[in-house]
């Protein structure tokens, strides 16, 4: 079998491999490069499948530059993407430990920047924020790292105060079961809602004496 044409698209970023004067395959610039293959060039169906498989790999790695492009991902994160874009398998681990190696994936950054993230937009609990580490495959001690710096009073009550300002009117009882409950859909726990409501609630130009019911 011999290499009859390598024609670019017209994207200039893939080329199509002709075969005995007939459309075979088509490799990105980067892989026709990596792999040195030339027109004229003869090749056994070993040799094609060598092409492919360098295809695969480059092509698995070019989409995970792509996914890593919109927003960082954990690696769990990545090989999901990947293999629903019917990359096989072995591509896709290829392509994962060349961006470890790279460092462009590293599960313990990844939960330090999700926890900051999501810490400086909507403040949860550990709790939560371990379920959802662990829905993106982190776990273990990289998730436990990842949230080192956070306290749960702490969090609870940066997550209670605008709550608790739109709370303006009511009675301590009517203040605490709504402030309570948005609390507990962070996933804080009893004593620490407890004690983030008080506190709050403490703080209120005029509390009444219910607080100390």
């Amino acid at each position: 079998m011999k290499v009859t044409a390598l024609r670019r698209q017209k994207s200039g970023r893939r080329v199509n491999v002709e075969i005995d004067g007939e459309f075979a395959f088509a490799l990105s610039a980067d892989s026709l490069h990596v792999t040195g293959l030339h027109e004229g060039d003869q090749v056994t169906p070993r040799r094609l499948g060598e092409l492919r498989a360098v295809e695969a790999k480059e092509a698995a790695y070019a989409a995970a530059l792509r996914l890593l492009g919109y927003r960082p991902r954990s690696e769990q994160e990545l090989r999901k993407r990947l293999r629903l874009k019917r990359i096989p398998g072995w591509a896709v681990e290829t392509a994962l430990g060349r961006l470890r190696r790279n460092g462009l994936i590293d599960d313990a950054a990844f939960a330090r920047t999700y926890v900051e993230t999501r810490q400086a937009s909507s403040p949860r609990s550990t709790r939560m924020l371990t379920r959802e580490l662990a829905i993106r495959g982190v776990v273990g001690d990289v998730a436990e790292q990842g949230m080192a710096p956070v306290d749960d009073l702490a969090s609870a009550r940066e997550a209670g105060e605008k709550r608790a300002r739109r709370l303006a009117e009511g009675d301590y009882a009517v203040f605490r079961r709504r402030l309570g409950s948005f609390l507990a859909g962070r996933g804080f726990a009893y004593g620490v809602i407890e004690a983030t409501v008080r506190e709050l609630w403490a703080e209120r130009p005029d509390p009444g004496a219910a607080a100390g019911a």
